[in-house]
């Protein structure tokens, strides 16, 4: 009988531990507006709520609670301008156990806020810079998780238009040649992210488009080409290049130069003073009247002696 009677007494006891979380949870929700001081300026979105769920379970006979999963969105993005509202909601975050959480947020810039059931935030800034903004979600038994995004703020409170320019470059192709169109010396005066959309026309015919800082575009058809060049900031703010024009022409065939002979050596003219008759001799002819005197002068000697 004790232990029947202690058992009803704790069950008791944690069933008006969870009315007493209820009731807490539903006077904080009642607030419409909670204000966070800094200098930045913030302020937590309410939402009235009819109910609030109350924890009903015998936490006696929980072995472990699981923490929070922290999310949160981030409107219009993660840059902006100073003096720009974003807008930052947690709604999507959740607990593995169902428990009811409560949501805190640290700005970056020395804007806290204190745990509320409020999901939605609303903070601007007053300097430029990065801030890390985190979001901390807490379940009923203090268990809590941490989620951090950057925000890059631009240090200029009206935004200016970027500046577009298209290197200059070959104007005159031959068909099917590949030309690179650089749009690099684009520039935003802010300093904002720049996007790149190249737009190719074929007389009035739509050619084709590209996006990036350099595109290779290949021209297939003989005529005349317009090029476009539109430049756009992360606020929308877009501006033209100057239209430029190419024209393609039939490709030529160079015949390649004829290959030279190399110069044939001229041949020597033969040296008369060693040229001889065919069928003669070494000696040569030259030889001959010696000869011929030689035996004249054998014969006089012969005829001499006979007398």
């Amino acid at each position: 009988m004790m232990k029947t009677q202690c058992g009803a007494n704790c069950g008791a006891k944690r069933l008006i531990g969870s009315l007493a979380y209820g009731l807490a949870l539903f006077l904080s929700v009642q607030q419409d507006v909670v204000q966070a001081g800094g200098d930045g300026g913030s302020r937590l979105v309410a939402q009235r709520a009819a109910s609030v769920p109350v924890d009903s379970r015998d936490t006696s006979a929980t072995t472990s609670n699981q923490p929070p999963v922290p999310v949160f969105t981030v409107e219009p993005g993660l840059t902006g301008v100073i003096g720009q509202e974003f807008t930052f909601d947690a709604s999507g975050s959740s607990d593995p156990d169902s428990d009811p959480i409560r949501f805190a947020w640290s700005f970056g810039d020395g804007t806290d806020t204190q745990y509320s059931t409020v999901a939605t935030a609303i903070h601007s800034y007053d300097q430029n810079g990065s801030y890390i903004v985190r979001l901390a979600v807490r379940d009923q038994f203090n268990a809590t998780t941490n989620l951090t995004k950057t925000i890059q703020v631009l240090g200029t409170t009206e935004n200016q238009p970027p500046v577009a320019v298209i290197a200059t470059g070959p104007r005159d192709v031959a068909q099917g040649d590949v030309v690179t169109f650089d749009g690099s010396l684009s520039y935003d005066p802010d300093g904002n992210p720049l996007t790149y959309t190249w737009t190719f026309h074929f007389g009035n015919t739509l050619d084709e488009v590209l996006t990036g800082v350099k595109v290779n575009k290949t021209f297939s058809d003989l005529g005349t080409y317009t090029v476009d060049l539109l430049v756009s900031d992360i606020f929308g703010a877009v501006t033209d290049a100057p239209t430029e024009t190419v024209t393609v022409h039939e490709r030529t065939t160079v015949e390649p130069p004829p290959t030279e002979k190399p110069p044939t050596q001229p041949e020597e003219p033969p040296d008369s003073a060693n040229q001889r008759p065919a069928g003669t001799s070494a000696c040569g002819i030259g030889m001959l009247p010696a000869l011929f005197a030689s035996l004249a002068g054998l014969q006089l000697i012969r005829r001499s002696r006979r007398r």
